[in-house]
């Protein structure tokens, strides 16, 4: 709200940025006129030292106009707010704001949504200038009154796709793979004694959008029906099965900081012991 800026960035305490990102991204954004330019970012550990290229944009996306409806599955990215520069009159003349939450959490994820659903110019670069911390632990997982801002985020989201049915077209599907995938990113992170609860909003929540037809084919080629009606009719089983994938999730992620081999269509990284000793693309 006070920010008088031609454009918008956004750095969090815990983090830090390469010293030309803002200047890069500026020039990018003045350039091509555009709304919103979203950039890459490294992951980066204090424990070691290490940073490792996420590697979220892909080198065919980068430096082209796109919007939404032409690529849908950007909205499937991490949020990531703060790898973007937003155009001021964009967002004012949207009236895109924050939600009020407790410590922040979660905040990113409507706007998100909002501004690249809205958005009629957005640029990309593959290009990585910010450095996520991931070793400074939030206590949110262990609060109640935290545990369900997320559902607060997708609220928002679904309100926002019904008051603009032309978007709702095309960011429906895509919507609602993320709020799933989230959702059961939250279960396998938030304290044990509060996955029940949030299982039953969870269950009520997707129990409305399968009988109202909205998990459609493509959504089921991501999530399996079985799980989902696991979830709607069978609430105790669905909690048996999010129990053994927080185990098997824990257990990844040691072998993944161990090594990993990570290829897509324009990137091979390879990472030992959390140290990227390789990054083609």
């Amino acid at each position: 709200q006070e920010a008088i800026g031609e454009y918008i960035g956004i750095v969090e305490s815990d983090d830090f940025v390469k010293s030309t990102m803002f200047e890069e991204l500026y020039n990018l954004a003045k350039n091509n006129d555009a709304d919103v330019v979203k950039s890459d970012f490294y992951y980066y550990s204090t424990a070691n030292n290490q940073a490792r290229h996420a590697g979220k944009i892909l080198k065919s996306k980068a430096n082209k106009l796109i919007t939404i409806k032409k690529f849908p599955k950007l909205l499937k990215i991490q949020p990531s707010i703060w790898t973007c520069l937003y155009k001021n009159d964009f967002i004012r003349q949207n009236k895109i704001k924050f939600l009020e939450t407790p410590g922040a959490s979660f905040q990113d994820t409507s706007f998100c949504f909002k501004t690249l659903s809205l958005a009629q110019r957005i640029i990309l670069t593959n290009k990585a200038y910010l450095y996520y911390r991931q070793d400074n632990t939030g206590s949110s997982v262990h609060q109640k009154d935290k545990v369900f801002l997320i559902c607060k985020e997708y609220d928002e989201i679904t309100d926002f796709l019904d008051k603009n049915p032309e978007v709702k077209k095309y960011a429906n599907t895509q919507k609602l793979i993320k709020q799933y995938s989230a959702y059961i990113w939250n279960l396998k992170r938030i304290s044990e004694e509060h996955r029940d609860s949030f299982i039953d909003v969870f269950s009520d929540t997707f129990k409305k959008y399968y009988e109202n037809n909205e998990l459609n084919a493509s959504f089921y080629r991501k999530y399996s029906k079985k799980e989902v009606k696991m979830l709607i009719n069978n609430k105790k089983q669905f909690r048996a099965l999010i129990d053994k994938k927080a185990i098997q999730g824990k257990n990844k992620n040691k072998r993944r900081k161990m090594f990993s081999i990570r290829i897509n269509s324009s990137r091979i990284s390879i990472v030992i012991f959390g140290k990227q000793i390789l990054e083609i693309g």
